[in-house]
């Protein structure tokens, strides 16, 4: 279907087609998905107790990648973060969005740098493992 000739119940009629398909095939997906959440689960322990970071199979490499998380300590309201990430001489946070906090925490890390006191006081940062593959 062209959609630059096509009218306004036409693109309609398609739009609500191909939703309907998008969430029957979701809805298909959603027991993989089921499987490979519990499977990741098991394959992070095996991987941490084999001391092992990536293993090619079947045309694939499958590897542990590092992720972290960064958000406001429990209790910590928004102004309260900013004024500490100002305070730390972080003065171009003024909104403090979450994809900035976590920017900021991303730049300290791949520095190998501690976060500034008063940042820390206030953002708990976590690091975590998932689970990823790559074509080999």
């Amino acid at each position: 279907m062209s959609l630059g000739t096509d009218t306004l119940a036409d693109k309609i009629g398609l739009w609500v087609t191909l939703v309907g398909e998008k969430r029957a095939l979701e809805a298909e997906l959603r027991p993989v998905q089921d499987q490979l959440n519990k499977l990741e689960v098991e394959l992070l322990d095996d991987f941490a107790e084999a001391g092992i970071q990536s293993v090619n199979a079947h045309g694939m490499t499958v590897y542990l990648n590092r992720e972290f998380s960064a958000k406001l300590k429990e209790g910590v309201n928004k102004q309260d973060a900013i004024a500490a990430f100002e305070r730390a001489g972080l003065h171009d946070c003024f909104n403090l969005a979450w994809q900035t906090m976590k920017g900021i925490v991303r730049e300290y890390q791949e520095r190998d740098e501690p976060l500034p006191a008063e940042v820390a006081a206030v953002v708990d940062v976590a690091d975590y493992y998932r689970l990823r593959s790559r074509k080999a």
